[in-house]
């Protein structure tokens, strides 16, 4: 089965897009994951031919090796037993990292992603015990039920969010973080962030290049990495893409590295990258 370009709803092709540069990436000599399963999923394999496609597949390299790294170390210090994964898309990552048996992976995404995943992945075999959850998790209907049932079950809990703030309003992704905060046994958040003016120039090169209005980035707080402080959520590990991108040796070239560094030290405001959020149980205080 393949993802079907034409019909595809646009959040489903934007998660073939991500998936065709973890493939890319999975194929490498030099590879700095292994993801087997995401050529699957991808739409189009030469994504990373368009104009800023390497660009885009350095900066989804870099947030994957984050990601999986600030996982797996999160899991295993602070005594984890649940993960919640909130638009999951095509991440696999309860199939291809080590994750210890005793933890409960739960994916949450629109009912076509997840048949369309479950289709795919029939012959692969998960590291631990997942479930499924089915539903848009925007509706406070949908989330407080999800909420108090993982209330009900966890004692401590790691939810993600993977480029899922971007295509929230303020309102929604505060709504999200506020409720996160109320249900008690969830304990981190990992999520990325993207800077006003990163976040406008993406927009202009998905209306450019992918002719794609449809998935236009909204959330892109000023406030950076504290963004959530009002709502209960300090940072405890917070990593720029740029300097991750540098660190694993995976620049798209000399000239756009040099881009980059340059709109880095100009930008007045907000973050570009993953973090790493900690409830604060005291509201009386921020840190």
């Amino acid at each position: 089965m393949t993802v079907p370009h034409a019909d595809a709803a646009p959040i489903s092709r934007t998660a073939a897009w991500v998936a065709a540069f973890r493939a890319a990436e999975s194929a490498r000599h030099d590879r700095l994951f292994n993801d087997p399963y995401a050529a699957r999923f991808a739409l189009d394999p030469g994504v990373s031919r368009v104009r800023g496609g390497n660009l885009a597949a350095a900066v989804v390299t870099a947030r994957t090796v984050t990601f999986d790294a600030l996982i797996l170390r999160t899991i295993a210090h602070e005594h984890i037993d649940a993960v919640l994964s909130l638009a999951c898309g095509y991440d696999t990552r309860p199939y291809r990292l080590p994750i210890p048996p005793s933890v409960t992976w739960i994916e949450c995404d629109l009912p076509y992603v997840l048949r369309h995943k479950a289709a795919q992945l029939e012959d692969a075999k998960a590291c631990c015990r997942i479930e499924h959850v089915a539903g848009d998790l925007r509706l406070p209907e949908v989330r407080a039920r999800l909420l108090a049932d993982v209330a009900a079950r966890f004692k401590r809990v790691l939810v993600i969010t993977e480029g899922l703030l971007l295509y929230l309003t303020p309102d929604e992704a505060h709504g999200l973080a506020a409720a996160f905060h109320g249900c008690p046994p969830v304990c981190y958040w990992l999520t990325d962030l993207m800077s006003p003016a990163a976040r406008n120039r993406m927009n202009r090169m998905a209306h450019r290049e992918l002719n794609n209005a449809d998935t236009r980035l909204n959330f892109a707080p000023a406030a950076g990495a504290r963004a959530f402080v009002h709502q209960g959520w300090d940072p405890v590990d917070a990593r720029g893409t740029f300097a991750e991108m540098r660190r694993i040796g995976r620049m798209p070239g000399l000239i756009m590295g040099t881009v980059l560094h340059i709109a880095a030290a100009l930008a007045p405001h907000g973050f570009n990258g993953t973090v790493l959020l900690r409830a604060r149980k005291d509201m009386s205080t921020t840190t």
